[in-house]
């Protein structure tokens, strides 16, 4: 730095800080959008897979509740109403259980656990559905104590299955976004330290490179630019009284050569 003229010490130091300013800059905008990319995985994967699994639980019970009715209603009317709601009810579900299958399958972040638990929902209903249809079959057709028993026997265990399935896929799914939530947490902090780290080495670096042309200016000029202003002046005046601070000035400064 001794060698440098003032002029290169100066653009030596900004430029130091502005690459630090840049650096943190950078790093700050990797966070932002490593986190960015954690939330909208997280959206637009696993919170919405979870979404799906929900509605099939919510659309396998109004099924469920669609079929009871249908084969308890003691009018036309009724088991008409129970049947529509148990058809509508079970094309959404259908929908539903496609849609959470093809969601895991083209997931990146999908887990063989995961995959297993979605083939277990999909498997109970495939034994399901041919039996509430039975059911819808036997009511339709007047055939109200055989769709009674054949629920009582077959559907109700079934339809404990899918559902307890269905959990067991969402309670999962919470697990996974617990330890998503953090893992983005552990690495938030990592980061939030490691940037504090890179400013607090940025301040320092400010300082000390503040400091050290400060020192040369000083020691180049022999005095504060307004004494040495001031001393000039006085010299070129003519007044050749001593200049306070003049015989502590370094050799070679400004303030010594013009009291020469």
């Amino acid at each position: 730095m001794k060698n440098l003229t003032i002029k290169k010490q100066l653009t030596f130091a900004f430029g130091t800080l502005a690459i630090v300013v840049l650096l943190v800059s950078l790093f700050a905008l990797r966070g932002l959008s490593g986190a960015n990319g954690r939330f909208s995985g997280y959206v637009n994967g696993a919170a919405e897979r979870e979404g799906l699994a929900v509605d099939v639980r919510i659309l396998a019970n109004r099924r469920a509740i669609g079929v009871r009715d249908m084969v308890l209603s003691k009018t036309a009317a009724d088991r008409e109403s129970a049947k529509t709601m148990a058809v509508k009810a079970n094309e959404d579900l259908q929908a539903g259980i496609k849609a959470l299958k093809d969601a895991v399958a083209k997931a990146s972040d999908a887990t063989e656990r995961e995959r297993a638990l979605v083939g277990a929902v999909d498997k109970v209903e495939s034994q399901y559905l041919p039996v509430a249809l039975a059911i819808v079959e036997l009511a339709a057709s007047g055939k109200r104590e055989e769709a009674i028993d054949k629920m009582n026997v077959e559907c109700r265990p079934l339809l404990a299955s899918l559902l307890s399935a269905a959990k067991d896929y969402i309670a999962y799914s919470k697990e996974e976004a617990k330890v998503s939530i953090e893992a983005s947490a552990a690495a938030y902090a990592s980061q939030r330290t490691l940037l504090l780290a890179i400013s607090a080495l940025s301040v320092v670096v400010a300082v000390v490179l503040g400091w050290l042309i400060t020192r040369r200016l000083v020691s180049a000029l022999g005095a504060e630019p307004v004494e040495l202003s001031d001393a000039a002046q006085r010299v070129a005046q003519g007044d050749l009284s001593p200049v306070r601070g003049a015989d502590a000035a370094p050799a070679g400064s400004v303030l010594a050569l013009v009291l020469m």
